[in-house]
């Protein structure tokens, strides 16, 4: 069973899985030993220099350990705080000067042989096997009842930001269920839900930098409200409109807008992943403090296309941050049938990329992991993951019948939990609301202001439907024919052509609706 941790605890890469909390000299590794049958000679060799050169031999070590020189990282383990406070450096500053700099620094006086391609470890003379059944920790701030749990000392933003974030949430809800309605009304041909995974997308968007771009997989909606993607510009997609950035060319939820910096959303899974570390990978060789942030679910990580993305950024350092949303069901498929291990962090883990797991419907946890892992990524110029466990209410989409494979009381039991990510953060910001002075009124929130926030949120929405459903759509010949050759090729031309005279024939007008486009201007299909 995962245990629950209330700092944010970095996984280290590779075989080695070392915890970095907060506070000094508390340091746990666990690594894959390296099998031998006899032991290495214990020879004295020397690790990464403190601030004076020392030389430490496995004379100095506790007898607790197999005293096998094989790494600086074992030395680590064995030699113990006492040994490390008295060369110079804090137990935490050297488990970090041991996990960044690793191999590349260690000098073995003994002159055997090493393997490559794996960290330090120490040796066995029995056969061992790693085992899978310890998960990864759950970064947790909240309770369920709002209350912060033992160990932040505060919130990681101010109250207003808190109060924003909520809002957002809310307004997304409002958002979510307005669309999935009109959608079964005929009047959107699509729509997908982020109902429950609400905390898990603001609070990572708004632990970003405006210069990060993001690459989306299509249930993020939430993130770019966060970054500025208005209602007018929702609508305009989701009713392909003249003012759709995309011309009418995608299926509704596919956004793309460039003012709020990301790449448009595209359907088949995990392809933003390796597009992500190859974002990064150009941020590291021009060396800016940007970040490409890929987010995608879990059932994306069981493709192809994912592991080649995470060894890409690992083995090259791109500055991607990795933000996987694990809901438990992909599409249709529960993560029981998906997978065996411990969820989708333990295999970024192997691919040797620094990870964390977070409670998703911890507004605070949320922001607290993305934070430190962007800055992470920026700091150390190399990829970071962080895993958000969430819980998908709503249905995969508006093509989705998700009663084939769950109850229909598990989902009852999510939506009236307290562990709802809107319930949860909207209790703590009331509890801190009743303690606050008068003097201070930034973070206050009340179920009034909350029900006041739908009410107006919805009014918006339905006013606003009505007037982008009457817009008419993009010109039918330049809608389609345009923006992918400078100079249109013969075979194109002769296609709109073939297109244009179809379109002039008679009753086709009123068969396709040719009223509600916008109209070419060279165009007589009318």
């Amino acid at each position: 069973m995962a245990s629950s941790a209330c700092r944010v605890r970095l996984v280290t890469c590779g075989l080695i899985r070392t915890s970095i909390s907060c506070e000094a000299g508390e340091a746990l590794t666990k690594r894959a030993p390296l099998f031998y049958c006899v032991p290495p000679t214990k020879a004295s060799f020397r690790t990464l220099s403190p601030p004076s050169s020392t030389v430490l031999s496995s004379s100095s070590l506790s007898p607790s350990y197999p005293l096998y020189p094989v790494s600086c990282a074992s030395l680590f383990i064995s030699a113990g705080p006492s040994l490390l406070s008295t060369v110079g450096m804090c137990p935490k500053a050297w488990s970090e000067a041991l996990i960044s700099r690793s191999m590349q620094n260690v000098r073995y006086a003994s002159s055997l042989p090493q393997f490559r391609g794996i960290f330090p470890a120490k040796s066995v003379t029995e056969v061992y096997f790693a085992r899978p059944e310890e998960g990864l920790p759950l970064l947790r701030c909240l309770s369920m009842s709002g209350a912060l749990l033992e160990g932040p000392s505060s919130l990681p933003f101010p109250l207003d930001l808190g109060v924003r974030m909520l809002r957002v949430m809310i307004q997304s809800q409002v958002y979510d269920s307005t669309f999935y309605d009109i959608q079964r009304q005929g009047r959107i041909s699509f729509y997908m839900t982020s109902f429950g995974e609400e905390a898990s997308l603001v609070g990572s968007a708004a632990a970003l930098h405006k210069d990060d771009l993001l690459l989306l997989q299509y249930r993020e909606l939430s993130a770019l409200m966060w970054r500025g993607l208005t209602l007018d510009d929702i609508l305009a997609q989701l009713f392909a409109t003249k003012n759709d950035p995309g011309k009418g060319r995608q299926m509704p939820v596919h956004y793309g807008a460039t003012n709020v910096n990301m790449m448009p959303i595209c359907s088949p899974l995990a392809v933003k992943i390796p597009q992500g570390a190859g974002v990064g990978y150009a941020y590291t060789l021009q060396k800016k403090n940007a970040v490409a942030v890929v987010y995608f679910g879990e059932g994306a990580a069981s493709e192809g296309d994912a592991s080649v993305g995470f060894n890409f950024a690992a083995t090259l350092g791109s500055q991607t941050l990795f933000l996987c949303r694990n809901n438990g069901y992909a599409i249709s498929t529960p993560v029981g049938e998906q997978y065996k291990g411990d969820g989708v962090g333990a295999r970024a883990v192997a691919y040797g990329i620094d990870t964390v797991r977070v409670d998703g419907t911890d507004l605070v946890a949320v922001y607290a992991a993305v934070k430190a892992a962007r800055e992470l990524v920026v700091a150390q110029r190399k990829p970071a993951f962080v895993e958000m466990m969430t819980y998908r209410i709503g249905h995969h989409s508006t093509s989705d019948e998700s009663g084939a494979y769950r109850s229909a009381e598990e989902v009852e039991q999510w939506q009236a939990s307290a562990a709802h990510p809107i319930r949860r953060f909207a209790t703590f910001l009331t509890n801190q609301a009743r303690t606050e002075t008068k003097q201070n009124t930034s973070g206050r929130w009340s179920a009034e202001e909350e029900s006041a926030l739908v009410v107006e949120t919805r009014k918006e929405v339905l006013a606003k439907i009505r007037v982008h459903e009457k817009m008419k759509h993009p010109p039918v010949l330049s809608g389609i024919f345009s923006d992918v050759y400078s100079t249109v090729p013969q075979f194109l031309r002769e296609q709109r052509e073939m297109l244009k005279a179809f379109l002039s024939r008679p009753g086709r007008a009123v068969q396709y609706n040719l009223e509600g486009f916008e109209r070419d201007s060279d165009d007589s299909c009318k």
